[in-house]
């Protein structure tokens, strides 16, 4: 077998790896999208307004909550309805999300659009009263998110203080509209096992944080937490949630997570003492995160499944030691870098761009794409076709040299078949032979190598940031690319193919004859016999592809069509 061959095959694996190195993509979502623009429905028939010129933000009340003193302690709900979001909460825990709908818009367009779920049980999330039934629910009930707990270690067991409090305000009302500039603050106050619990909520108009503030008095423990019980709502397909979705903390620097494999039910809950940041509740796109705004001294996770569950559901806390007030933050909503960025520096870790390695590439890949998405306004298929333009032109020098000596080592391969023939018994001397001829012929046997090697960090980074990140969900192109993070499927088998999978897609048919013509370059001075091999791998990566997300293929395609333009235009100065 000769070097170029070697090398094709080296890097035939080398791109197997990346493949398997991550999760697959064998997930495939057809759900077409077509909100409608229903934003007026949202509060059903009991609007109110945030009196702009009162410097307290008093909440004109047009449905007060009963003022009956036998009654102040009985369970109420309120909804809050900001730029973002609409939630209804309740007042047990001093305020608990129940059910949250995302119904961000950028240039009239839903941002977040809801795609259908697929489970053996059909569940489908429930929607909230006149809210569109295209837009996601990420929180669909509960009673603990999040809520004061202590922790029994003798049973084994939350105590949830999630008895229902009462609202202090004089001029409460059921329902809230804040704009963009408005905050809102509801305090809350209720007894529970002769302790005092104080607690105050802020809502801002324009952002997905919401402030959870703890006080409390004559307290007869020494340690609480604050806790997000119960996970999310499943959005997307379900085995994303098993695939994607954990529970991680964030201490000084450091994470740690937690995830379900396939086949198991429970991991027990585990404490991780230190100055704790913050604890997050994940799904494949959208994110719980409490944080702490001093550090709490611990942080808690556990993991389970429910028998009727279609994802798995997780518990995260933040502990503290021997204090009477605890300052924390819930940000509930996409896990979109832009949103969750700002809250901490480490919060970003919850988004995967890959290994240590790779994790910077990742982010400046996706920073990259959004400058170009944002400056020129083009969709995000169009600004991968630019991007790997851009890659190209980068390594077109390295391109060319491992042309060159390619070609090169196809010229002087008879005298290096002459050598091995005449020291095939003396292995030491037969390479040391060989190398003598590559130095005479200035040929590096890895310089065919060398241009795909530097492009495997790169490679993986599109990975995970077509994996794992939100802008790319559901971001059309053309025609049937409407979803970047899937496979473009043209049409599903009534069968499954091992490797392949159950469909057909595109655009890795088109990468496809983009790496054969790229071969055929090659190939005109390669052994005939070695041929078959080649077509081979070649099929090979049209199966494993199929599966990958449409936007990988598509930059992968568009660089291999413009990496075999400048091959052959080198081969043609050259003849």
């Amino acid at each position: 077998m000769n070097k170029e061959t070697q090398r094709i095959i080296l890097a035939s694996i080398l791109i197997t790896l990346v493949a398997y190195f991550y999760p697959n993509f064998w997930y495939v979502n057809n759900a077409e999208v077509n909100p409608e623009n229903n934003e007026n429905q949202i509060i059903n028939n009991n609007i109110t307004d945030i009196n702009h010129n009162d410097s307290d933000n008093i909440i004109k009340n047009k449905d007060s909550l009963s003022k009956n003193q036998d009654n102040i302690y009985a369970k109420k709900t309120f909804n809050i309805k900001n730029n973002l979001y609409y939630a209804t909460l309740s007042n047990e825990s001093g305020g608990t999300f129940l059910n949250t709908q995302l119904i961000e818009k950028n240039d009239n367009v839903y941002k977040y659009p809801q795609k259908n779920i697929v489970s053996e049980s059909s569940i489908k999330p429930v929607r909230l009263g006149g809210i569109n039934p295209d837009l996601p629910v990420v929180l669909n009930g509960g009673t603990c998110n999040p809520c004061l707990a202590i922790y029994d270690n003798q049973t084994n067991q939350y105590e949830y203080i999630n008895v229902p409090f009462k609202l202090l305000d004089k001029n409460n009302s059921s329902e809230y509209i804040l704009n963009a500039d408005d905050t809102l603050t509801l305090n809350f106050e209720a007894q529970w096992n002769g302790m005092a619990i104080a607690k105050t909520v802020t809502f801002y108009g324009n952002s997905y944080n919401t402030k959870h503030q703890y006080s409390i008095s004559n307290s007869m423990s020494n340690k609480f937490e604050v806790v997000w019980d119960g996970g999310m709502q499943a959005i997307d397909q379900a085995d994303y949630d098993w695939v994607t979705g954990n529970a991680m903390i964030g201490q000084s620097g450091e994470t740690e997570s937690i995830q379900i494999s396939d086949g198991e039910r429970y991991i027990a809950r585990e404490e991780y003492n230190g100055s704790t940041d913050w604890v997050t509740v994940r799904t494949k796109y959208f994110i719980a995160a409490l944080l702490a705004d001093d550090t709490a001294d611990y942080a808690s996770m556990l993991g389970n499944v429910d028998q009727k569950a279609i994802s798995p559901s997780y518990t995260v806390g933040l502990g503290y030691y021997g204090t009477q007030t605890m300052n924390t933050s819930l940000y509930l909503g996409p896990l979109d870098i832009d949103h969750i960025g700002p809250l901490n520096n480490t919060l970003d870790d919850t988004i995967n761009f890959g290994f240590s390695v790779v994790r910077p590439i990742g982010k400046f890949v996706l920073w990259f794409l959004k400058l170009i998405h944002n400056t020129l306004n083009l969709n995000y298929g169009i600004c991968l076709i630019i991007f790997a333009g851009i890659i190209q032109l980068l390594t077109s020098p390295l391109t060319k040299k491992m042309y060159e000596s390619s070609r090169k080592m196809q010229e002087i391969q008879p005298k290096v078949k002459k050598i091995q023939e005449k020291y095939k018994n003396d292995a030491q001397k037969m390479n040391q032979e060989v190398m003598k001829i590559y130095t005479e012929n200035g040929v590096n046997p890895l310089g065919g190598c060398l241009p795909l090697l530097l492009q495997m960090p790169l490679l993986m980074a599109i990975f995970s940031v077509f994996r794992d990140t939100i802008e790319f969900r559901g971001a059309s192109f053309l025609f049937w690319i409407n979803d970047l993070s899937q496979p473009d499927i043209l049409f599903h088998l009534p069968f499954h193919i091992p490797l392949y999978g159950d469909h057909v897609a595109f655009l890795p048919i088109i990468m496809g004859i983009s790496i054969f013509l790229t071969q055929r370059l090659s190939m005109a001075t390669m052994d005939p016999a070695q041929r078959p091999m080649m077509y081979i791998m070649n099929g090979f990566f049209i199966l494993i592809f199929n599966g990958f997300p449409a936007g990988l293929n598509l930059y992968y395609t568009v660089y291999n069509l413009l990496n075999y333009y400048q091959q052959k235009t080198i081969r043609t100065k050259n003849s």
